[in-house]
Protein backbone atom coordinates (compact mmCIF):
# COMPACT_ATOMS: atom_id res chain seq x y z
CA UNK A 1 0.00 0.00 0.00
CA UNK A 2 0.89 3.20 -1.07
CA UNK A 3 2.31 5.73 2.27
CA UNK A 4 -0.11 8.73 0.55
CA UNK A 5 -3.31 6.39 1.01
CA UNK A 6 -5.94 8.07 3.15
CA UNK A 7 -6.56 6.17 6.65
CA UNK A 8 -9.65 5.26 5.85
CA UNK A 9 -9.10 3.30 2.59
CA UNK A 10 -6.98 1.05 5.06
CA UNK A 11 -10.57 0.55 7.35
CA UNK A 12 -12.65 0.02 4.25
CA UNK A 13 -13.98 -3.41 2.59
CA UNK A 14 -12.34 -4.70 -0.02
CA UNK A 15 -15.63 -4.20 -2.11
CA UNK A 16 -15.38 -0.39 -1.39
CA UNK A 17 -12.00 -0.30 -2.00
CA UNK A 18 -12.41 -1.25 -5.55
CA UNK A 19 -15.08 1.40 -6.22
CA UNK A 20 -13.13 3.98 -4.81
CA UNK A 21 -10.67 3.46 -7.25
CA UNK A 22 -7.80 1.45 -5.28
CA UNK A 23 -5.28 -0.29 -7.19
CA UNK A 24 -4.88 -3.96 -7.45
CA UNK A 25 -1.76 -3.53 -5.00
CA UNK A 26 -3.66 -1.70 -2.61
CA UNK A 27 -6.82 -3.99 -2.58
CA UNK A 28 -3.80 -6.83 -2.22
CA UNK A 29 -2.08 -5.03 0.79
CA UNK A 30 -5.39 -5.02 2.61
CA UNK A 31 -6.04 -8.73 2.49
CA UNK A 32 -2.66 -9.36 3.58
CA UNK A 33 -3.35 -7.14 6.32
CA UNK A 34 -6.28 -9.03 7.42
CA UNK A 35 -5.08 -12.29 6.90
CA UNK A 36 -1.85 -11.35 9.28
CA UNK A 37 -4.45 -10.37 11.88
CA UNK A 38 -6.84 -13.25 11.33
CA UNK A 39 -3.55 -15.20 11.64
CA UNK A 40 -2.44 -13.38 15.03
CA UNK A 41 -5.86 -13.99 16.19
CA UNK A 42 -5.46 -17.47 15.61
CA UNK A 43 -1.90 -18.22 17.02
CA UNK A 44 -3.51 -16.42 20.52
CA UNK A 45 -6.47 -18.87 20.46
CA UNK A 46 -4.27 -21.49 19.99
CA UNK A 47 -2.05 -20.56 23.04
CA UNK A 48 -5.26 -20.20 24.90
CA UNK A 49 -6.61 -23.87 24.59
CA UNK A 50 -3.29 -25.47 24.54
CA UNK A 51 -3.97 -26.17 28.08
CA UNK A 52 -7.52 -27.85 27.89
CA UNK A 53 -6.13 -29.32 25.03
CA UNK A 54 -3.07 -31.55 26.41
CA UNK A 55 -5.75 -32.30 29.27
CA UNK A 56 -8.38 -33.36 27.29
CA UNK A 57 -5.42 -35.93 25.13
CA UNK A 58 -4.09 -36.81 28.30
CA UNK A 59 -7.27 -38.29 29.53
CA UNK A 60 -8.04 -40.04 26.19
CA UNK A 61 -5.03 -42.34 26.56
CA UNK A 62 -5.36 -42.64 29.73
CA UNK A 63 -9.44 -44.33 28.77
CA UNK A 64 -7.74 -46.06 25.43
CA UNK A 65 -4.96 -47.71 28.01
CA UNK A 66 -7.40 -48.51 30.58
CA UNK A 67 -10.85 -49.02 29.91
CA UNK A 68 -11.72 -50.98 32.25
CA UNK A 69 -10.37 -49.33 34.75
CA UNK A 70 -11.63 -45.82 34.06
CA UNK A 71 -14.97 -47.43 33.71
CA UNK A 72 -14.93 -48.63 37.37
CA UNK A 73 -13.51 -45.27 38.41
CA UNK A 74 -16.85 -43.84 36.76
CA UNK A 75 -19.17 -46.18 38.48
CA UNK A 76 -17.71 -46.04 42.01
CA UNK A 77 -17.30 -42.00 41.49
CA UNK A 78 -21.04 -41.89 40.39
CA UNK A 79 -21.91 -44.05 43.24
CA UNK A 80 -20.36 -42.12 46.07
CA UNK A 81 -22.20 -38.59 44.27
CA UNK A 82 -25.35 -40.70 44.57
CA UNK A 83 -24.61 -41.34 48.49
CA UNK A 84 -23.71 -38.45 48.81
CA UNK A 85 -26.61 -36.12 47.34
CA UNK A 86 -29.12 -38.71 48.01
CA UNK A 87 -31.75 -37.54 50.41
CA UNK A 88 -32.83 -40.43 53.48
Amino acid sequence: MSADAPADLVKAPASRLAARGATADEVRARLEQARHKVSAQLDALELTLSPALRVRAAVRNAVRRHPVLTLGGALLAGYGLARLLSRR
